[in-house]
């Protein structure tokens, strides 16, 4: 209960330092042959797995075809971010910059544009967000008074290859 109550407080009597409303991830825009070409991908996978005698890759090859195709499906929800001097809000989570180890900013526009954050806990690590129209290099100046930056982070290779299927 004192941790909820000191939340609340730090909500009501922090003043924003930034402040801004994104999507929780860039939703691309796929076309009929987009799924065409997972589906067929997908079919010789199963295919492989078939031939390969194995039944346990068959049924998670099956599973990974559903997980993405509803994935590709969601709609992004809106996400309310909000820097104070005591920490980060996402939309109701906060986090204190003491459970933030450092941030870095990818900024290649217009596909890419994100503030991400590595945590003190193992779950989640690492957090991204959109910094949709902000100004990275006046984000940067306001957590540079709180975080390290980890300048030497790249975009992972998992993230590039996701946006170069549009996915």
């Amino acid at each position: 209960m004192a941790k909820n109550n000191l939340k609340q407080k730090t909500k009501k009597e922090a003043k924003p330092l930034a402040e801004w409303t994104c999507p929780e991830f860039v939703k691309y825009k796929k076309n009929k042959s987009w799924y065409q070409i997972l589906w067929v991908i997908l079919a010789l996978l199963i295919i492989f797995a078939i031939f390969k005698g194995g039944f346990l890759p068959v049924v998670t090859f099956v599973l990974m075809g559903i997980v993405v195709y509803v994935y590709s499906k969601k709609e992004p929800r809106k996400i309310h971010f909000k820097i104070v001097s005591k920490g980060l809000w996402f939309n109701e989570k906060f986090y204190d910059f003491t459970e933030l180890k450092s941030f870095w900013i990818l900024y290649e526009p217009p596909e890419l544009k994100t503030l991400n954050f590595l945590t003190e806990k193992k779950l989640p690590g690492i957090i991204t967000f959109q910094l949709g129209n902000q100004n990275p290099i006046k984000i940067r100046e306001i957590l540079l008074e709180f975080l390290p930056e980890d300048e030497k982070r790249k975009e992972s290779l998992a993230d590039k290859a996701a946006r170069a299927v549009k996915f």
